[in-house]
């Protein structure tokens, strides 16, 4: 049964509902259901949440986010929420209207590109459904526009085409912190406000192939005379131009939900000088791919990732704000970024940096399970950076360990004559496994639980981390905790 999901509430004014009561409740609706959902400063670890609808239970979960669902269109219900049966939050809701819907129907049998097919029922049908059936879709570059809705169908596959020529023009974008001109993504929403891409499909890039030849072809403008080819090789600089799966650029207003998505030719959803963007229920997908990151939050705000699955081949989700000394320069953080109720079958881990020039502050990873991936939590710069990362809250999450440090990598260009600042982090109830895991066959044992490595220029940069209620397994001895070059940090066992 197909969702029409509508963003009237999340906009410019997303942590405050319409009937202004009990505003840290925020929402999303759609004609037949309303998922509620709130951030970790108002979440309680041991906390049962039960769910009312006109003053009937409908459920109960442990999660700070729940859907109600089978409601009718056009309706105001009463919603209210207890924590361990006192009362929590209460709040009118109402469902949206239904849209009109488009039913995509073109030929995509064999290997026929239906790209313009697409993006004229695109422009043609603004402010409408696009609803795509069971079925396979090839396609290049598609751009949305204001208030575009695409719908995937279960059994329906929006295919990346592996060619680089149907990603063309290039677009304005960033990669590695850098500003560039890069291949168009298959999906574009670029300087638009109030999309939604959603559904029980799939969307699937043209992966390592498309990436592998978008290399060639870029290779022979890279100047490998400016390059220190010890550090850096050609080929990486060539990278740089490949595409992103989703690509979201200056927008407001994104919701993006349900679908299973990957195999970009480098990340798959880049959101990019945007705000108040959710991302919920999804399964993020890509091995084989360099760079195959799930989300890259990137100097945007506002953005929920919650109830998601990584299944990758890098980074789960990894937060950006540009890259020395043109990130200092353009000075867009990233902020007020909440992750919650997610889990990975595998992957790197959840990364912060090392692109941290325009600065990071405000994020809150809670209630989630990042065991199986390879370095769990890595919080990282160079010395070159500059930025700042402040007030970082991680608690009841699950890692193989946790790692704040200065890294060799990604550390080409000038310098921004500056240090970067980490400071207020706060970790609680945390386990750590001690199980590096990167792939189904094979682990090996992290080499520290726990490091915390600054700057030896100056130890004051990293500073004030506190550990509390910490669950260590395998056979953790002190010397599996490094702390250097830092001032003021706390660790607590939790026995």
């Amino acid at each position: 049964k197909m969702q029409k999901t509508s963003l009237d509430n999340i906009g410019a004014n997303l942590s405050h509902l319409k009937n202004n009561m009990d505003t840290f409740v925020k929402h999303i609706s759609s004609s037949n259901e309303i998922t509620v959902f709130w951030g970790y400063e108002h979440y309680s670890l041991n906390t049962e949440y039960s769910f009312y609808i006109d003053n009937v239970c409908v459920g109960k979960s442990t999660h700070t986010h729940f859907t109600f669902n089978d409601l009718t269109p056009n309706t105001t219900y009463e919603v209210k929420i207890f924590a361990n049966e006192k009362p929590f939050a209460t709040t009118l809701l109402k469902t949206s209207t239904k849209k009109d819907k488009v039913v995509v129907n073109v030929n995509s049998t064999g290997n026929v590109l239906v790209t313009k097919e697409l993006q004229d029922i695109i422009d043609n049908n603004i402010d409408k459904i696009i609803y795509f059936p069971k079925g396979t879709y090839l396609s290049g570059a598609l751009f949305l526009h204001e208030n575009s809705h695409l719908y995937f169908e279960k059994g329906a596959c929006l295919l990346g085409s592996t060619e680089p020529k149907d990603y063309l023009p290039k677009i304005p974008s960033r990669f590695e912190g850098l500003e560039m001109e890069c291949y168009a993504s298959l999906i574009n929403a670029i300087s638009v406000n109030n999309i939604i891409i959603e559904g029980e499909g799939e969307i699937k890039g043209g992966g390592a192939i498309l990436g592998d030849k978008i290399i060639e072809a870029e290779l022979p403008y890279v100047d490998a005379s400016t390059l220190d080819l010890k550090k850096t090789n050609p080929s990486l600089i060539a990278g740089r131009k490949r595409n992103r799966l989703i690509n979201i650029t200056r927008a407001n207003n994104v919701l993006i939900k349900g679908l299973k998505m990957g195999y970009a030719s480098s990340w798959n959803l880049h959101v990019l000088y945007s705000e108040n963007v959710v991302i919920t229920n999804c399964l993020f997908e890509s091995f084989g791919v360099h760079n195959g990151d799930g989300i890259d939050p990137d100097s945007s705000k506002n953005i929920y990732i919650f109830n998601n699955t990584f299944n990758s081949g890098d980074d789960c989700i990894a937060i950006k704000s540009g890259k020395n000394p043109e990130g200092n320069i353009i000075n867009i953080p990233t902020e007020n970024v909440e992750i919650f109720d997610c889990k990975t079958i595998r992957g790197h881990g959840c990364a912060i940096g090392s692109e941290v020039s325009g600065g990071i502050k405000n994020v809150n990873i809670f209630d989630s399970d990042f065991t199986n991936t390879i370095y769990g939590l890595h919080i990282k710069t160079t010395k070159k950076r500059g930025g700042f990362v402040k007030n970082v809250n991680v608690d009841n999450v699950s890692f193989p360990s946790i790692n704040i440090r200065m890294v060799p990598y990604n550390d080409d260009g000038e310098s921004s004559g500056q240090l970067t600042e980490f400071k207020d982090f706060n970790f609680s109830n945390i386990s750590l496994s001690g199980i590096m895991y990167e792939d189904v066959d094979k682990t090996d044992n992290v080499k520290y639980a726990i490091e915390v490595n600054g700057f030896e220029d100056d130890k004051t940069k990293f500073s004030n981390f506190t550990f509390t209620n910490l669950t260590f397994y395998s056979s953790f001895k002190d010397d599996k905790i490094l702390i250097a070059n830092a001032n003021n940090i706390q660790i607590r066992r939790k026995n």
